[in-house]
């Protein structure tokens, strides 16, 4: 399995503030980025400390990322991929913590560069609460993480995405997008 230098999370309220968390320390990558379009939320995130450097542009954040998770609503989805098509390396994996799939795969089939993997994932977690000071250690400990992979993404690459859910301890299974968005 290929080494992670550097992971990039992009809107990074409870779920990718928890992975994050999670993350650190289990030697899974080098280098961790975060994104949020607010200085508010940048700045708590620097008090945080939960990643290793926080950026205010996307380019910035996904540059040289070998995986990128994005963690904003559905309807931000297509928005957020626009704008770092340009700037995601060539192998790189893009993931998500959404609830629904075939819309992000097909906004992601279209606006991402051919190669470049997009793994969906929806991690079946969360509390009532929101933002990053919202997560915690622990949050996905027992719980399942469901992934749509399509035919078109490298083996690879689900494995990366699978051991990372592993590492925080989420049971992986796979589902066609279509019977996910229907469950």
């Amino acid at each position: 399995m290929k080494k992670i230098k550097k992971i990039a999370f992009i809107g990074i309220g409870l779920i990718n503030s928890s992975l994050a968390r999670d993350l650190m320390g289990k030697k899974f990558y080098e280098q961790s980025t975060a994104f949020s379009r607010t200085k508010k939320t940048r700045d708590i995130l620097k008090k945080l400390k939960i990643v290793d450097k926080v950026e205010d542009s996307y380019g910035a954040t996904v540059k040289d990322a070998d995986i990128i998770i994005i963690g904003v609503p559905v309807e931000a989805f297509s928005s957020v991929i626009k704008r770092i098509s340009g700037h995601v390396k060539p192998g790189a994996i893009v993931t998500d913590v959404g609830s629904v799939k075939k819309s992000l795969i097909k906004t992601s089939e279209k606006l991402l560069p051919k190669d470049v993997d997009f793994i969906p994932g929806h991690p079946i977690a969360g509390t009532e609460h929101s933002g990053p000071e919202a997560g915690f250690k622990g949050l996905f400990k027992g719980g399942y993480c469901i992934l749509t992979p399509t035919q078109k993404v490298r083996k690879e690459s689900i494995n990366i995405v699978i051991k990372m859910w592993n590492l925080v301890g989420m049971k992986v299974d796979i589902m066609e997008p279509g019977y996910h968005d229907m469950v």
